[in-house]
């Protein structure tokens, strides 16, 4: 990888080090889809919801949608798994059109600024798995090849614990 590209993508997925802290209550948001829904946080209670702030100028984002969409695919039939995507780009239009061309299956929601601000987004593409309590399980920010299996295998441990019946004391 170039110095050049390699400086671009550290541009792109800045640090969340002074972003939201896992195992604390994700942030509520209730946003317009490309659909022209709104869609609270709050609809997905008792469900584990992966969430991905992009914008369609970061290399990055781009890079991570195949992935997201993979991801959504491989969870679509599982009725305790919401993929939500949250552009950041406060131009619905121009949100739908990139949705469209390229053929973007899960909900994308037109962030007004207010939910990357309460997840303290501070670099992109930056991605949450909520825990079925609604506390944030845990937050990966840039993009790799590969990452998704982390993505997956985190949402699988949610849905595992959720499952497990509750201990005895």
């Amino acid at each position: 990888m170039s110095m050049i590209k390699s400086g671009f993508i550290a541009l792109c997925a800045l640090s969340l080090t002074a972003g939201i802290a896992v195992a604390q209550a994700a942030p509520q948001f209730k946003l317009i889809s490309t659909k022209g829904t709104t869609v609270a946080l709050s609809q997905f209670k008792g469900k584990v919801v992966f969430v991905d702030f992009w914008a369609s100028w970061c290399p990055p984002c781009r890079r991570s949608i195949p992935a997201v969409e993979a991801m959504y695919e491989q969870f679509a039939k599982n009725p305790n798994v919401v993929i939500l995507g949250i552009n950041v780009e406060k131009d619905p239009p121009a949100t739908l059109e990139f949705v469209k061309r390229n053929g973007m299956k899960y909900t994308v929601l037109n962030d007004d600024g207010s939910a990357s601000q309460s997840y303290r987004v501070s670099g992109i593409p930056a991605f949450f798995v909520i825990s079925p309590s609604g506390d944030i399980a845990k937050q990966f920010v840039g993009f790799q090849p590969g990452m998704e299996t982390e993505w997956t295998a985190e949402i699988n441990r949610q849905l595992k614990a959720s499952a497990a019946p509750a201990k005895k004391l």
